[in-house]
């Protein structure tokens, strides 16, 4: 026997029919209309959590690095850059979700996971915030 508190959490959505009983969906719909199961309630937007971080602001630059990754090294045209990320080009078009490592000036290597890719262009995440952003910066034409 199905207890109050398993009803407590339905929403009218969660609602299917048991493959041998199609009764109850509609015995657990008349619950909810009687009131036994409390109407569902929304957050409004501002309430609810973002699982997407901010974006940290884009540096514009022009960069040359090398991204290595299984298949070997290949050059790559950095063009943007952040604390947690970066944009480039690459020869090569590396698959999401890789771990990377991209060897920039001043930097040495960094870690990062392919987010996007389209044709030759990528968006990385770096694995470790990038310290030393402003002198990548103060070295590199823009």
């Amino acid at each position: 026997m199905e207890t109050a508190e398993s009803h407590n959490t339905l929403h009218p959505a969660q609602l299917r029919p048991h493959k041998n009983r199609p009764e109850v969906v509609s015995k657990q719909r008349a619950r909810m209309q009687r009131g036994r199961t409390p109407a569902p309630r929304y957050l409004k937007r501002e309430q609810c959590p973002s699982p997407v971080l901010p974006r940290d602001v884009r540096q514009p630059l022009f960069l040359d690095a090398v991204l290595i990754m299984a298949g070997g090294s290949y050059p790559v045209n950095i063009h943007n850059l952040s604390l947690r990320g970066l944009g480039g080009i690459c020869s090569v078009s590396p698959p999401i979700a890789t771990r990377v490592a991209i060897i920039l000036p001043v930097a040495g290597s960094v870690d990062a996971s392919i987010q996007w890719a389209v044709g030759q262009r990528f968006g990385a995440r770096l694995v470790r915030r990038l310290d030393c952003l402003e002198q990548i910066l103060a070295q590199s034409p823009r």
